[in-house]
């Protein structure tokens, strides 16, 4: 299988187990956002790095808390960039522009 297979599929398998995860009716009430990020399919998206930004871009508009691991990959913080876009779709919405002008992807130091 190609590297560019093997890494769609691996990160198709950690987005389907995050989403089922996130599913729990018992998440419902978190208040943190960032409590929905702690669970191993999420790093496990993270933990695929750069190559897998494409994916995760791809991944955003039905999956709009996905910005934060492109946060994480990048070490791009559109948070404190944009305060003004708070919603998950709005901070989504940035990675998504950022993406179709060919931003240079940072390398994280």
């Amino acid at each position: 299988m190609k590297d560019s297979n093997r890494l769609r599929a691996s990160f198709e398998e950690f987005y389907d187990e995050w989403t089922r995860f996130l599913e729990n009716p018992k998440l419902r009430y978190v208040s943190r956002s960032t409590d929905l990020l702690k669970s191993k399919a999420f790093l496990g998206i993270v933990s695929l790095g750069p190559a897998a930004i494409p994916l995760i871009v791809e991944k955003l508009p039905e999956q709009p808390l996905l910005h934060y691991a492109l946060a994480r990959i990048t070490g791009i913080d559109f948070r404190r960039k944009f305060p003004e876009a708070f919603s998950e779709r709005e901070r989504a919405q940035l990675w998504i522009s950022w993406w179709k002008k060919g931003e240079p992807v940072p390398t994280r130091q």
